[in-house]
């Protein structure tokens, strides 16, 4: 995991991906210590990993304003327990591991002095991370509707604070029943917040200083809403749309998505009410053309309401003009050679096809708005070879297409010493490309999965001698048109390396002895892990 500033919202994704697969809970790894805005894109940070303890200053400083179950340490190559040492860093990490194993892989089997540590915690702590000189009590907590009936109980979550203070105590990410006995220390002043489906639902302070307390929330009554999805005409309706309906933080995303009938309407998702300003929903609506357009909103208790949501795009597009050229001036013409256009929507289906006019034009009229892939292919060549390819989205503020013929083969190196592990890749390294594709993540993001393909042997490229060290050489459109292409799957492995050796071997990026990546406008290591 990344410890330098810029990677915090592609963790925080990855994270909430993660949990929506039923992951939990999720830690990350820079492997030393990081920065403090990287608190919060995962449960818990390991900032120690390797051999030896760590000074104690390592959790002093920035640390002590967040509490301890954001941290975690992993210590190998000790010779026995320093029982002094572990309870001094009990209040400053959730998790410890210290082992006596050895590289080269310390972690493949159980420490000798595994049953030391144990004992020097359990003599130490509870498993709250409190003294076991600290007395404990129980809050029952009972969730009713506002009614006075007995609420369900999943997809409830608390935060706890204590004392006034800022930081979060303790999160439970889901309660296991309703009545639900929660056990903390004695002699404190909390506040509860209850959060379901990922959005507040209310707040209660109590001070703990008996044994058993009684708590009871009213969970506001969930309302509804009803999608009507048209063009810009406000009246033809979208159909086939997939409709998805998350929470503005991501925390939350409703079971199922919906698809829209040939009226352009969902399904009713029924969701619980957004009772702050901070927190709202988003219906994310994604066309069979490979369009998206979000929509915010909010939810009233116990309201039901049926909403238009007007798109930007056009039932029908314009005309639409593609100039073909030989360079950044000229257009190609008769005597170049014989060229046609293909267009390609988001399913890979090739929807058209034109021979390139005398004047290094071609007309595409009647087309739907949505993503197309534009491929300049020459007729003259048996395998009509693609001289081009632009992915380009039609959303009605276009009418002419500019494609250039040289963006695609100039210095593309071939794969005679590159290699790539078939069904090897894992899926969040194509997610990453496709998200680079859309400019949702940065170039550094990228990369770092790139770096992970080649630190864990899935793709080998052999050192090649930069033909260019310049950092103003900027990353060329087609290498992050292929990513795109190469995440839905529409071409090879084999083609996507290329676009990587491609920056290699143009010094756009730079790669060490130890298979760590670079960009040359950078310099800056993307990731150590």
């Amino acid at each position: 995991m990344s410890y330098v500033s810029g990677n915090e919202d592609y963790y925080k994704h990855l994270s909430n991906y993660a949990k929506s697969l039923g992951l939990s809970p999720i830690i990350g790894n820079p492997g030393t210590d990081t920065i403090p805005s990287y608190v919060g894109t995962v449960d818990n940070l390991v900032i120690y990993d390797n051999s030896g303890l760590p000074s104690t200053d390592l959790f002093g400083g920035w640390h002590t304003n967040y509490d301890k179950s954001n941290f975690s340490v992993i210590s190998y190559a000790n010779d026995g327990i320093n029982s002094t040492y572990v309870k001094n860093i009990i209040p400053y990490v959730q998790y410890m591991y210290i082992s006596n194993s050895t590289m080269p892989n310390p972690f493949d089997t159980l420490p000798s002095q595994l049953d030391d540590l144990l004992t020097t915690l359990d003599n130490e702590q509870d498993q709250n991370g409190v003294s076991t000189q600290q007395k404990m009590g129980t809050i029952t907590i009972d969730l009713m509707s506002i009614n006075g009936e007995r609420e369900d109980y999943h997809g409830v979550s608390l935060k706890i604070y204590h004392d006034n203070s800022d930081t979060l105590f303790q999160t439970i990410s889901s309660i296991t029943g309703n009545p639900y006995d929660l056990s903390l220390p004695t002699g404190h002043m909390y506040k509860i917040e209850l959060y379901v489906s990922g959005m507040y639902s209310g707040v209660q302070y109590i001070t703990l200083d008996s044994d058993s307390n009684e708590l009871q929330f009213h969970i506001p009554s969930p309302g509804s809403i009803l999608f009507n999805v048209v063009y810009n005409d406000r009246s033809t309706p979208i159909n086939n749309a997939t409709i998805m309906v998350r929470s503005n933080n991501g925390s939350y995303q409703y079971w199922t998505n919906s698809t829209t009938d040939n009226n352009g309407n969902s399904i009713r998702f029924w969701l619980q009410p957004t009772i702050t300003d901070e927190q709202y929903y988003v219906a994310t609506i994604l066309t069979t053309n490979g369009l998206t357009y979000s929509y915010p909103f909010d939810i009233l208790p116990s309201i039901s309401t049926n909403v238009k949501i007007v798109t930007p795009w056009p039932s029908k597009l314009p005309i639409i003009t593609v100039s073909v050229y030989k360079s950044s001036t000229q257009k190609i013409t008769k005597s170049d050679g014989n060229f046609a256009v293909q267009l390609y929507d988001s399913a890979g289906n090739k929807v058209a096809e034109s021979k390139v006019g005398i004047i290094g034009e071609v007309h595409f009229p009647g087309l739907e708005a949505g993503s197309y892939v534009f491929r300049v292919i020459d007729l003259n060549n048996a395998t009509e070879s693609q001289l081009s390819a632009d992915k380009i989205i039609l959303d009605g503020n276009q009418t002419d297409v500019q494609i250039f013929t040289n963006t695609t083969t100039d210095n593309i190196p071939t794969l005679d010493n590159a290699s790539v592990v078939p069904d090897h890749i894992p899926s969040w390294v194509r997610n990453s490309a496709k998200w680079w594709a859309e400019n949702q993540v940065s170039d550094s993001d990228f990369i770092s999965g790139v770096q992970y393909l080649i630190q864990q042997h899935i793709v080998t490229i052999p050192s090649v001698p930069p033909t260019s060290d310049s950092s103003s050489i900027p990353i060329p459109h087609w290498v992050k048109l292929d990513a795109g292409l190469w995440a839905e799957g529409q071409i090879s492995d084999d083609d996507f390396i290329r676009g990587v050796q491609y920056m290699i071997s143009n010094g756009i990026m730079k790669i060490s002895s130890d298979s760590v990546l670079m960009l040359a406008d950078e310099f800056s290591i993307v990731s150590n892990r």
